[in-house]
């Protein structure tokens, strides 16, 4: 068995192509430490320079985005 989805996120630096403020954007997928300025919360909420929001188009929305929020939030 792989590893788990927090295991494959959790502290891993962000290979990130797209970025265009690295200072704004963060470093890890999941930060730990700072979990607010943790890339994939801000690629899902569409609001960085971490590139186009996740999923293409307007990013998550509504109670899927809340709930993502918690999950990262809790780390």
């Amino acid at each position: 068995m792989g590893p788990t989805v927090t295991e494959r996120l959790l502290n891993v630096t962000a290979v990130n192509m797209l970025a265009t403020n690295t200072a704004t954007c963060g470093t890890k997928l999941i930060d730990s430490e700072n979990p607010a300025q943790s890339v994939l919360l801000k690629r899902i909420s569409g609001t960085s320079d971490c590139g186009p929001a996740m999923p293409s188009g307007n990013g998550v929305t509504g109670p899927d985005l809340e709930c993502l929020k918690t999950w990262i939030m809790s780390f």
